[in-house]
């Protein structure tokens, strides 16, 4: 009892403690629509302002916008939108002449909820104090900023809105820097939004710059509740569909989102010349008739709103906690106290990570892009053999080969039939040294969240990968003691379960620990973009959404380092343990052993030899490892297959195992070809009909290579590396930390590092 007690008082220690004011959070929302210019062109097609005005007005007031700016809008357009917002009144000035002439980037307030304290104005350019056009504009682009007060609370903020060039790829990168320097010339802590049509979207070295400052971060990326069912440029068409948002809402680290929304809100106009269609069955009523009508968008954007709050006062958090004012953290349950502050370096692999991820822009992988794009990456990274999770993830945190470290699959091969052992103890299954042994000897906080094989890993902060072992087992050896409760509370909003299958909640704890106490070494799994490939191979809708998902993750991870003022001194790697093949053919080859009398019971250990499968390889056990002519035999059933079955593995020898430091006991290996997957059947056709998507191969071919990226203030900026191998990885953890971990056999690769 006095144990909990004294959890329960540090874990409040901990909590962030507000100066000034009341600590209550105050909320209110936040919008950015482009209005689209009021032409004769657009009336010509029935999407005149004359008909919007009064759409977008009612959309406005119902969403309950309590600050928002525009784009696009004309003086007189402000001024008829102004009059039919009861309460609303707008600062800006036209980007033409400086005072009404041409469109705006006009800021609307509520004027009950804000008080003005200041304003003004600049044109996006070199130039910034008068109309004209900056670098590779093809048009004059200006900024509207606000300096407001909340008045219930006193609260004071900036809020920037501007609309970026659509054609100058220079400008929008530099108008981005622009902005960013006004915003560094603020003093420290002062909170601001942006908001704006960027004419750029979600990947964009533009957009990259402002999301990836270290002072901004996109709401989409920070909202933990999206409703984002379609991009936000429409071009009035109420049935297109993209996932590009180019208008984004950006805040400083004082605000907090709640919600975030692309309000796809749309309206109907009749037509007149078409019959009302009629519910012709005979309970046809008045209520039923339905006449023929248009559906139109109230402009050829869709507006973007997110809730977000802040903390009444300074905003500037003071954290209570007498051994953080120590400089030393105190882990709960752990009674070590540890120093703070170093270097920081965050480990994070997704499953079935593949370079493709990063390299095509198609797959919306924005926070990795931007991660590679700022740091470097390779362009491809060798596993091991097998390709498969947890002898991978054991080698990243080792640095060596499988037949060294000693786990050779995610499961044990059982000789009777498979009960459920796997690979999952730290101190039971690895037999070298691990990266989080060396970090904890140098007196750092080291965490390991989902990690494979790292139950009872000297880690301070731990949620294990345990398979299929059950949540008891989960909660049992995760670190510190009443931690997985303590993220219900704090973190998931008192739920009694975490959906850990969703990488965006990992992402959430992995924030919850930086924010608490800046680990020097985090290892952070994600792992359903590995369940989507298997389900519909490399190529499918859920696997796009799931690698999404990750992407996501990252993001907050991204934003919690920043929000912990540690990013100037963290490197962020994302990497991965395999790639992906999608399966069209599978193969049982234990079928053939049984045929020819080498299996007859396994649970009563009546069997010669039998093939163990893992996805795309199977492995060959004898019972007697020096009988010889079992070896032969199997090596003559392989012989005399036909050749339409020959063709679908190849057999990786003695030899090639104790090259690739594979498992030390199997008398060889089979590894799929042409999208074959082995399995462990006994019974049945050999070979069947293959569906989704495994991994586990040999790893000598692209599609099984995953990938790389490493960002921060120990990598040279633009390096490229054609192909390194996972073990590699080890040593580059080891370098940037500054670790001890003589037995790792990797090296950095050339050009990563500075």
């Amino acid at each position: 009892m006095r144990n909990l007690i004294k959890f329960i008082v540090m874990a409040a220690c901990s909590l962030p403690v507000f100066a000034g004011r009341s600590a209550v959070a105050q909320r209110f929302n936040i919008g950015t629509y482009n209005l689209r210019y009021a032409n004769h062109g657009d009336s010509v097609h029935g999407n005149g302002w004359g008909q919007r005005l009064s759409v977008i007005s009612k959309l406005i007031r119902f969403h309950d916008f309590d600050i928002f700016g525009t784009q696009e809008g004309l003086y007189p357009m402000l001024e008829g939108l102004r009059d039919s917002l009861l309460g609303y009144t707008y600062i800006g000035i036209g980007r033409d002449d400086g005072k009404q002439a041409g469109e705006h980037s006009a800021i609307f307030y509520k004027t009950d909820k804000f008080t003005l304290l200041d304003k003004g104005d600049f044109w996006l350019s070199t130039i910034t104090d008068r109309p004209n056009k900056g670098w590779d504009a093809v048009l004059p682009r200006i900024c509207t900023w606000g300096k407001f007060k909340e008045k219930a609370t006193g609260f004071v903020f900036y809020m920037y809105n501007l609309h970026m060039d659509h054609v100058g790829v220079k400008a929008r990168a530099e108008s981005a820097k622009l902005i960013l320097a006004k915003i560094k010339a603020m003093p420290a802590g002062t909170p601001v939004i942006l908001t704006g049509d960027f004419n750029v979207d979600q990947t964009s070295e533009s957009y990259a710059l402002i999301d990836n400052s270290g002072l901004l971060r996109d709401c989409y990326e920070l909202s933990p509740l999206k409703y984002a069912l379609n991009g936000t440029f429409n071009s009035f068409h109420a049935d297109g569909k993209t996932d590009s948002r180019i208008d984004h809402i950006f805040v400083t680290r004082q605000f907090a989102v709640k919600r975030y929304g692309i309000l796809v809100d749309t309206y109907r106009t009749k037509n007149e010349d078409i019959p009302a269609a009629t519910d012709t069955s005979r309970t046809a009523r008045r209520e039923r008739m339905m006449g023929q009508y248009t559906a139109r968008t109230p402009s050829d954007h869709f507006p973007v709103m997110v809730e977000v709050t802040h903390a009444a006062g300074t905003g500037k958090r003071s954290h209570g906690s007498a051994s953080a004012a120590a400089g030393r953290i105190v882990v709960p349950g752990e009674g070590v106290a540890l120093p703070a502050g170093g270097r920081h370096v965050i480990l994070i692999t997704v499953d079935g990570f593949r370079p493709d991820f990063y390299l095509d822009s198609s797959w919306q992988a924005v926070h990795i892009r931007q991660l590679m794009m700022g740091g470097a990456y390779a362009m491809g990274v060798n596993t091991v053999f097998p390709s498969m999770t947890y002898p991978a993830h054991t080698t990243i945190v080792t640095g060596v080969q499988p037949a060294r470290h000693g786990v050779y699959f995610n499961n044990m091969f059982e000789p009777n039939g498979p009960t459920g052992k796997m690979y999952w103890n730290t101190d039971s299954s690895i037999k070298v040294p691990t990266i989080w042994a060396a970090a904890q000897q140098k007196g750092m906080k080291v965490a390991a969240l989902f990690w494979p094989v790292s139950a009872g890993a000297p880690v301070q902060y731990n949620i294990p990968d345990i398979g299929s072992m059950g949540e008891t087992v989960r909660e049992r050896y995760s670190r510190p003691a009443g931690f997985i409760d303590l993220l219900k509370q704090q973190v998931f909003d008192g739920a009694t379960r975490i959906e850990y299958g969703r990488d965006v909640n990992v992402g959430r704890i992995a924030a919850y620990v930086i924010g608490k106490d800046q680990p020097q070494l985090m290892t952070i799994h994600l792992f359903s973009v590995d369940h989507n490939e298997h389900q519909q191979g490399r190529e499918g809708e859920q696997v796009r959404e799931a690698v999404r998902g990750a992407d996501s993750a990252v993001g907050i991870i991204m934003d919690a380092v920043k929000k912990a003022g540690i990013w100037d001194e963290t490197d962020i790697i994302v990497t991965g343990d395999h790639g992906f093949v999608t399966v069209k053919t599978a193969v049982n080859p234990n079928v053939w052993l049984v045929k020819a009398g080498l299996i007859t019971d396994v649970k009563k250990d009546q069997w010669k030899a039998q093939f163990f499968s893992v996805g795309g390889s199977s492995y060959l056990f004898l019972k007697d490892p020096n009988d010889r002519a079992t070896l032969a035999r199997v090596q003559g059933i392989l012989d005399s297959l036909p050749e339409e079955q020959k063709k679908l593995f190849r057999i990786i020898s003695r030899r090639q195992l104790d090259e690739i430091g594979g498992n030390p006991e199997a008398a060889f290996a089979l590894s799929g070809l042409d999208g074959t997957s082995l399995g462990n059947g006994m019974m049945g056709e050999a070979v069947r009909p293959g569906h989704g998507g495994t991994h586990g191969y040999f790893p000598d071919f692209h599609e099984i290579q995953t990938g790389f990226v490493v960002y921060g203030p120990g990598v040279r900026k633009g390096g490229r590396v054609p192909v390194m191998n996972e073990r590699d990885i080890t040593s580059v953890v080891v370098r940037l930390l500054g670790l001890d971990l003589p037995t790792a056999a990797g090296k950095v690769p050339a050009g990563l590092l500075e």
